[in-house]
């Protein structure tokens, strides 16, 4: 009797299952057993029944009624609406007490999803479900009225519009539950296949990157074949971007937008949306729900517009036009041939106190700003070390200057000694005698033959200056060089300096780290003042010979770092780099100095100058850079503009180069459309020779040029050399190998005074050729 009225219940249950379950009949009939399984096991009548009653009254609430039917049922369903609720909860017990993902096909109170072992909504799925639900009941209320004959004659169209619209979603539906199917099995082979392709061939595998993704949601990018993607973020944001402001950090702030970023990146080779470029950057907060997202990231930090940082410039495009010059011009020789320098003074380190304000990293890679307690007083007044940081670059094989390279130290004496153009002199030849430095600077045992050096701007150092001429002078005649440039930035864009890129790096360095001042006893008393001089010297000898054995440890970007302690000359030779001394027809052959570069080069003359290690007097014939000018686009064509035109731009090196018979002037200076210096070009030109000077001094001290006494002077010394040649020829060579002789000398001493040539009436030398009739 049991068995006869399990089966029949059983029969009833699978019956309802099947009227409710939407889909197909073999699947309805395999959830349903599956259910049937889970409610036995429960071992309650009651609650079979009332799930059979629950599914019978749902089977009749979707069939077509009458209008009294209809009435009926709403009083029933207001009555029973109790039941309901208590079957409902029955329903989320079972599911609490059996498998959730079968129980909801059960719990659900119209449809039951199809789903796999892991039980995930279909978005798209259930939206043409719902709309299919609104659509049928409108369809039932319509046939409702149309069965007790009060359906006006326009509702009949509605009807059939309905209907179309049911079979419609209908249709999406099924194709919708298809192809989610055929995507499960197409994943499912896929991974299959990569499978047996990863263990058929590994080292395919390795070379294309072929990994298995077994976690839900969408690989990263990195695991999709670009895993070069950070690197090359950092790399693009490097190219002339600005170093952290405090120089404490690694954090880079490139100078271009974020769609800018995206863009290079897609030439690259790298396709990723814009959000998902900003996520491997840091976040602007990192404590927000945005900034959690940011999980892996590189050093680099979009800015904010800010007016305290980084000020504008009217001369900054100017001088950043003839930086990208001599980039693109040392890219273009080639690592063989090009040495490139950066150059710059760290801040102070002080002697006896903390060397950096800031805390020590404890577990956690975070830096805390501090500020020195109340009690930590300067020790005396100059105990600081000086360290002058030298950043050699490298130059890759895509030709481009790079942000690597080892890197030179040299630190002195805050109190002995000082960081001018000699001691930057003077290391110069401490740089080509390191073995760390002799890949990137010699060649066969030379110095390459084309050097390039970036320096801040400073008063030790800008090339403007007459001791920054001397000392070029000299390294250039020192060591055979075809071009020596020395460039800088315009005032306040010193963060643009690549030597600022080795600066966070060695400041971390110094957290926590106090330079010992009194190592073999004190020098000084109570008042802070010294009273053995020796024995100062030794403590501060100490104490830079700590600092430069913590640096040296230190390797940047896998390059090594060389630092050295150098002692105070006590003896100054004031006439080392004198620029009076400089011979003025020399400097105006082979030099040609502006606001922002100095430049000295090679002339072609062989009695004067050794010669050309290079192909530069072939690649550029005019020999020096020409000025930077700006273009634009107009009717004619491209066409050179005046300084003021918004719609000019600089362009390029080789560019400039094949532009310049557009320049409307000859002669014009390096600085001619340099902003700042506009009202001093018409005073520092000469009148003469039409050469521009960088200053009212080195002006001044080129017209002694023109001056008679000068040339009367020079046309003496060719005399005496004159004399003194034909005396020592007429001893050992004949006529015709003295007038030979003499005449090299002559050209080797004359030099350039066919430019300047000796004027006795002014006016006759400015008349016209032509007589007028």
């Amino acid at each position: 009797m049991n068995r006869k009225l399990t089966s029949s219940q059983y029969n009833r249950f699978i019956k309802s299952y099947v009227a409710v379950f939407k889909g197909t009949r073999e699947t309805a009939f395999s959830k349903g057993n599956e259910q049937w399984i889970i409610l036995k096991k429960l071992d309650d009548n009651d609650k079979i029944e009332k799930e059979i009653d629950r599914m019978t009254l749902e089977i009749k609430s979707k069939q077509p009624q009458s209008l009294f039917t209809v009435w009926a049922r709403k009083s029933v369903t207001n009555q029973n609406s109790s039941s309901i609720l208590k079957s409902m909860e029955i329903a989320a017990n079972v599911t609490s007490e059996s498998d959730v993902s079968c129980v909801s096909a059960v719990s659900s109170c119209s449809h039951s999803i199809k789903s796999s072992k892991h039980n995930r909504i279909c978005h798209s799925q259930v939206s043409v479900r719902q709309e299919l639900d609104e659509i049928t009941a409108k369809l039932n209320n319509i046939r409702a009225l149309k069965t007790s004959m009060l359906l006006p004659i326009e509702a009949e169209k509605q009807l059939k519009v309905l209907e179309n619209q049911r079979s419609a979603c209908q249709k999406k539906l099924k194709r919708l539950e298809q192809t989610r199917t055929s995507q499960a099995n197409f994943r499912k082979s896929r991974k299959l296949k990569l499978k047996k392709l990863m263990e058929k061939c590994p080292d395919v595998a390795r070379e294309y990157n072929l990994d298995l993704h077994y976690q839900s949601g969408q690989p990263r990018i990195e695991e999709r074949g670009q895993s070069g993607l950070l690197d090359v973020i950092v790399e693009i944001a490097s190219r002339g971007a600005a170093a952290d402001p405090s120089r404490s950090s690694n954090q880079i702030s490139p100078c271009m937008t974020l769609d800018e970023l995206t863009e290079r990146l897609k030439l690259h080779g790298f396709i990723l949306s814009r959000s998902a470029t900003y996520l491997r950057l840091l976040p602007r907060r990192s404590n927000s729900i945005e900034g959690k997202r940011h999980v892996q990231t590189v050093p680099v930090r979009l800015k904010k517009a800010t007016n305290d940082e980084h000020k504008k410039h009217e001369d900054q495009y100017f001088a950043t036009n003839t930086i990208n010059h001599l980039k693109t011009l040392a890219g273009s020789f080639g690592s063989d041939t090009v040495f490139f320098l950066s150059q710059d003074d760290k801040a102070r380190v002080p002697i006896g106190l903390p060397a950096a304000r800031k805390q020590a990293p404890l577990l956690m890679h975070l830096d805390y700003k501090i500020s020195l307690p109340d009690h930590d007083f300067v020790v005396a007044s100059r105990h600081k070390l000086i360290p002058s940081v030298y950043a050699a670059c490298t130059i890759n094989n895509k030709n481009e200057v790079t942000y690597s390279g080892p890197t030179y130290i040299s630190i002195r004496s805050g109190k002995h000694s000082s960081s001018t153009a000699e001691t930057h002199h003077y290391d110069f030849s401490l740089l080509f005698e390191s073995k760390d430095f002799e890949p990137v600077m010699k060649v066969h045992g030379k110095c390459k033959p084309i050097v390039i050096i970036s320096v801040d701007g400073g008063p030790d150092e800008n090339p403007r200056f007459s001791k920054t001429l001397a000392g070029g002078v000299q390294l250039f005649k020192k060591y055979d060089l075809d071009c020596l440039f020395v460039v800088s930035n315009c005032p306040g864009r010193s963060a643009y300096n690549i030597v600022e890129r080795r600066m966070a790096p060695l400041s971390n360095q110094l957290a926590g780290l106090i330079l010992p001042h009194d190592y073999y006893g004190t020098h000084l008393d109570d008042n802070g003042n010294t009273i053995n001089t020796e024995l100062e010297l030794q403590n501060f000898k100490r104490a830079g010979e700590c600092l430069a054995e913590i640096w040296s440890e230190l390797t940047i970007d896998s390059y090594p770092v060389v630092c050295r302690y150098i002692e105070p000359i006590v003896e100054k030779d004031s006439s080392s780099l004198n620029a009076k001394m400089l011979d003025l027809n020399w400097l105006t052959v082979h030099v040609r100095q502006s606001q922002y570069l100095l430049q000295i080069i090679k002339c072609n003359d062989l009695n004067c100058c050794p010669p050309w290690r290079t192909s530069y007097s072939k690649v550029i014939a005019q020999r020096f850079l020409p000025p930077p000018f700006l273009f634009k686009h107009s009717i004619n064509g491209i066409c050179a503009t005046e300084l003021n035109d918004k719609y000019g731009r600089f362009v390029d090196l080789y560019q400039r180069l094949q532009l310049d018979n557009l320049i409307p002037a000859a002669h014009i200076g390096y600085d001619y459309q340099c902003s700042s210096v506009q009202d001093e070009i018409l005073k520092r030109t000469c009148s003469i020779c039409f050469l521009y000077h960088p200053s009212s001094t080195a002006m001044i001290q080129h017209k002694k040029l023109h001056s008679s006494k000068y040339l009367k002077k020079q046309q003496a010394v060719v005399l005496a050399k004159k004399e003194q040649i034909q005396e020592n020829n007429d001893n050992n060579n004949s006529e015709d190998e003295e007038d030979h002789s003499t005449n090299i000398d002559l050209r080797y001493c004359v030099g350039a005074h066919s430019v300047a040539p000796l004027i006795d009436n002014i006016f006759d030398f400015l008349a016209s050729d032509f007589v007028e009739i």
